[in-house]
Protein backbone atom coordinates (compact mmCIF):
# COMPACT_ATOMS: atom_id res chain seq x y z
CA UNK A 1 0.00 0.00 0.00
CA UNK A 2 1.36 3.72 -0.80
CA UNK A 3 2.73 5.74 1.63
CA UNK A 4 0.35 8.46 0.39
CA UNK A 5 -3.46 8.15 -0.52
CA UNK A 6 -4.60 7.78 -3.92
CA UNK A 7 -6.79 11.16 -5.53
CA UNK A 8 -9.94 9.83 -4.86
CA UNK A 9 -12.95 9.57 -7.60
CA UNK A 10 -15.59 11.63 -5.27
CA UNK A 11 -19.19 12.89 -6.08
CA UNK A 12 -20.01 15.89 -7.30
CA UNK A 13 -20.37 18.29 -4.17
CA UNK A 14 -18.25 15.59 -1.88
CA UNK A 15 -15.37 16.34 -0.36
CA UNK A 16 -12.81 14.32 2.24
CA UNK A 17 -12.84 15.50 6.01
CA UNK A 18 -10.47 13.06 7.14
CA UNK A 19 -8.01 10.49 6.24
CA UNK A 20 -6.77 7.76 8.33
CA UNK A 21 -4.94 4.28 8.09
CA UNK A 22 -6.49 1.66 9.68
CA UNK A 23 -8.71 -1.80 9.71
CA UNK A 24 -12.62 -1.81 9.71
CA UNK A 25 -14.35 -5.37 11.34
CA UNK A 26 -17.51 -6.32 10.91
CA UNK A 27 -18.93 -8.92 13.43
CA UNK A 28 -20.60 -10.70 11.32
CA UNK A 29 -18.01 -11.17 8.38
CA UNK A 30 -15.75 -13.63 7.79
CA UNK A 31 -12.94 -11.28 9.58
CA UNK A 32 -14.53 -11.51 12.69
CA UNK A 33 -12.00 -14.38 14.23
CA UNK A 34 -9.14 -12.39 13.72
CA UNK A 35 -11.19 -9.05 15.19
CA UNK A 36 -11.45 -11.53 18.47
CA UNK A 37 -7.98 -11.73 18.74
CA UNK A 38 -6.85 -8.43 17.59
CA UNK A 39 -8.96 -6.87 20.35
CA UNK A 40 -7.65 -9.55 22.98
CA UNK A 41 -4.18 -8.81 21.89
CA UNK A 42 -4.33 -4.98 21.48
CA UNK A 43 -2.79 -5.74 17.85
CA UNK A 44 -3.74 -5.39 14.51
CA UNK A 45 -3.01 -8.42 12.96
CA UNK A 46 -3.65 -7.82 9.34
CA UNK A 47 -2.91 -5.05 7.03
CA UNK A 48 -4.15 -1.50 7.23
CA UNK A 49 -6.27 0.00 4.54
CA UNK A 50 -7.19 4.16 3.94
CA UNK A 51 -10.28 4.70 5.63
CA UNK A 52 -11.57 7.92 4.23
CA UNK A 53 -14.55 10.00 5.84
CA UNK A 54 -15.98 12.14 3.76
CA UNK A 55 -19.30 14.68 4.39
CA UNK A 56 -21.06 11.79 3.08
CA UNK A 57 -19.82 8.44 3.10
CA UNK A 58 -17.34 6.25 5.42
CA UNK A 59 -14.96 4.62 2.97
CA UNK A 60 -12.68 1.77 3.05
CA UNK A 61 -10.30 1.43 0.20
CA UNK A 62 -9.86 -1.77 -1.62
CA UNK A 63 -5.78 -2.37 -0.85
CA UNK A 64 -4.88 -2.14 -4.39
CA UNK A 65 -4.61 1.34 -6.47
CA UNK A 66 -8.04 2.42 -6.95
CA UNK A 67 -7.35 3.84 -10.58
CA UNK A 68 -6.76 -0.21 -11.46
CA UNK A 69 -10.41 -0.70 -10.55
CA UNK A 70 -13.74 0.45 -12.91
CA UNK A 71 -15.47 3.70 -12.19
CA UNK A 72 -17.31 3.23 -8.72
CA UNK A 73 -15.32 0.10 -7.86
CA UNK A 74 -12.35 1.75 -6.02
CA UNK A 75 -13.53 0.58 -2.24
CA UNK A 76 -14.75 -2.17 -0.26
CA UNK A 77 -17.04 -0.93 2.08
CA UNK A 78 -19.09 2.77 1.60
CA UNK A 79 -21.58 3.35 4.47
CA UNK A 80 -23.84 6.22 4.35
CA UNK A 81 -22.86 9.15 7.20
CA UNK A 82 -26.39 9.33 7.97
CA UNK A 83 -27.66 5.87 9.11
CA UNK A 84 -24.13 5.27 10.95
CA UNK A 85 -23.75 5.95 14.50
CA UNK A 86 -20.28 5.78 16.52
CA UNK A 87 -19.96 4.71 20.40
CA UNK A 88 -17.35 6.45 22.54
CA UNK A 89 -13.60 4.90 21.38
CA UNK A 90 -12.03 2.81 23.95
CA UNK A 91 -8.28 2.09 24.23
CA UNK A 92 -6.47 -1.85 23.67
CA UNK A 93 -3.49 -2.32 23.60
CA UNK A 94 -1.70 0.18 20.69
CA UNK A 95 -5.18 0.59 19.37
CA UNK A 96 -8.41 2.35 19.37
CA UNK A 97 -11.52 0.40 18.76
CA UNK A 98 -14.10 2.60 17.61
CA UNK A 99 -17.28 0.73 17.72
CA UNK A 100 -20.02 1.83 14.82
CA UNK A 101 -23.40 0.45 13.90
CA UNK A 102 -24.47 0.90 10.27
CA UNK A 103 -27.42 -0.33 8.05
CA UNK A 104 -25.82 -3.61 8.14
CA UNK A 105 -25.43 -4.14 11.80
CA UNK A 106 -22.21 -3.35 14.74
CA UNK A 107 -18.69 -3.03 13.33
CA UNK A 108 -15.20 -1.54 14.53
CA UNK A 109 -12.89 0.78 13.31
CA UNK A 110 -9.47 0.08 14.50
CA UNK A 111 -6.91 2.96 14.49
CA UNK A 112 -3.30 3.16 16.11
CA UNK A 113 -2.92 4.59 19.07
CA UNK A 114 -0.87 7.43 17.47
CA UNK A 115 -4.05 8.24 14.61
CA UNK A 116 -5.67 9.36 18.26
Amino acid sequence: MPSSPPTLPLEPGEFVELILRGAFRDKGGPGRLSAFFERFLGLRLASSRWIVLTNRRLLLLRRRDPQAYKPGEWFDVSLDRKRVSASMPVMEGSLVVLPIVGAKGPASLLLPQKAF
